[in-house]
């Protein structure tokens, strides 16, 4: 760099050109227009509209609505149903990431649509509150624990003391524990499960004491032991007790509110049939934990129920 005496202006040196404030203004509005594109673009590949319930896997139901605008809720509803009487109908619970438990984690960050595209699942959530080891951006990959306890497939990942266990045992009846931490006994014949911070919703009714009322993206996870059914759902803006009283009036018997806000996310399976597959909710940072559904596509072939 080169200054002259008797002028207070930089003068760059020979050979040099320096960026023009017209030229950065323009650098800077392209910059901001790919942003907006790239952003609108992802919205429209990834909206899903209104959509009465369909089957979109064998014993798996999709259905996306409207919710009424107002303090409480607005945006949309997606909610998949699971009926576990159908064969081939499973559950889903990240397991544990044996490279991370040896870092002293439990988990690798995974965006939802990417775990259900190499899970080759019908549908799936995000899971519980998490930490990770990221710095300025969480990543995929990134070294995470579950704050909540959960458990695939008989294998417990740790017992947290805040966490209300709703499980399913080798049968596929669902239970939801009432105290806290779960109970030795219900960790014991538990083979998936999936936590949350309370129940919002015992025995068909929403609980006002555990339901606020404070508008934001939530994931619900619901079930109706007695008909072997389970719900997931997310939504775009909706309290606790908006969300809670909706499942009930699906026909829900118990449910928990699991991580919300930006994790809150949805995927369905490559072979959904009647919707397009891929991320309908969410899905904008990777998580450290899924639950989520196993079926069979849909195809002529006849079915027992069983």
């Amino acid at each position: 760099m080169v200054w002259r005496s008797n002028q207070s202006a930089f003068i760059p040196p020979a050979g040099t050109i320096a960026p023009h404030p017209k030229r950065l203004a323009k650098w800077i509005a392209a910059i901001g227009a790919c942003f907006v594109l790239i952003s609108v673009g992802r919205f429209l590949w990834t909206y899903h509209g209104p959509l009465p319930p369909t089957e979109i896997y064998r014993g798996i139901t999709y259905s996306c609505r409207h919710l009424p605008e107002g303090p409480q809720s607005g945006g949309l509803l997606h909610m998949v149903r699971a009926d576990l009487n159908v064969p081939g109908v499973n559950l889903y619970v990240t397991p544990m990431d044996p490279e991370a438990l040896m870092h002293g984690r439990r988990y690798r960050l995974q965006y939802v649509s990417t775990v259900v595209r190499e899970q080759n699942l019908a549908a799936a959530v995000n899971g519980t509150l998490f930490t990770s080891d990221s710095y300025w951006i969480r990543l995929p990959g990134d070294l995470a624990a579950g704050l909540e306890t959960v458990v695939a497939n008989h294998v417990v990942d740790h017992i947290d003391p805040n966490s209300y266990l709703l499980w399913w045992d080798d049968r596929l009846i669902a239970h939801l524990s009432w105290t806290k931490p779960p109970a030795a006994h219900d960790l014991a014949q538990a083979k998936w499960a999936i936590s949350g911070q309370g129940p919002i919703l015992w025995e068909g009714k929403m609980r006002p004491s555990a339901a606020g009322t404070d508008a934001d993206h939530r994931t619900l996870i619901a079930v109706d032991p007695p008909r072997r059914l389970v719900w997931i759902a997310v939504f775009d803006r909706a309290s606790t007790r908006f969300a809670a009283q909706t499942l009930a009036d699906e026909g829900a018997q118990f449910g928990i509110n699991v991580d919300g806000g930006t994790s809150s996310a949805m995927a369905l399976g490559a072979e959904a049939q009647g919707v397009r597959p891929g991320t309908v909710a969410g899905n904008w940072r990777p998580v450290a934990n899924v639950f989520g559904f196993r079926a069979d596509k849909i195809d002529d072939t006849p079915i027992l129920t069983r």
